[in-house]
């Protein structure tokens, strides 16, 4: 999934519409305003740094269909312009890559580098993977 900071409303809306099971309407445009007012951060004055790794599957997937897929990656393309923001596309090709097991955060502040994933095999959040997400991140 696209990550919400990077979400028009429209595509929101469709990860959210496309849930089963289903959410109640109100409960996605609850959903779909919350997730558009946290994007308000990437604006601050003082925005912080992110760099987002899509896999290019991500960027292809229709969701929402043809107009909504279309205005994403222009939005996609929107964000690059936001200094401190990268975006990059991983190839279907990659043979291999530091969240296999699933994503992670990576957050620098100062001297120290942490990162955050949730693994998709066990469902355990944890750090049992830092290293490889680690390496992955400062070689890329």
């Amino acid at each position: 999934m696209i990550p919400g900071l990077l979400q028009t409303g429209d595509h929101a809306q469709a990860v959210f519409t496309s849930r089963v099971p289903r959410f109640h309407e109100e409960e996605i445009a609850q959903k779909v305003a919350a997730r558009m007012e946290r994007q308000h951060i990437l604006h601050r004055k003082a925005p912080p740094t992110s760099s987002f790794v899509l896999s290019e599957g991500l960027v292809r997937t229709r969701l929402g269909g043809r107009e909504v897929w279309r205005e994403q990656l222009r939005h996609l393309l929107r964000r690059t312009d936001i200094p401190g923001l990268t975006i990059q596309i991983m190839p279907f090709d990659r043979p291999t890559h530091g969240s296999l097991t699933g994503p992670f955060v990576l957050r620098t502040t100062g001297p120290v580098d942490l990162a955050w994933f949730k693994s998709s095999y066990s469902g355990e959040e944890g750090g049992n993977c830092l290293e490889v997400a680690y390496d992955w991140y400062k070689s890329s």
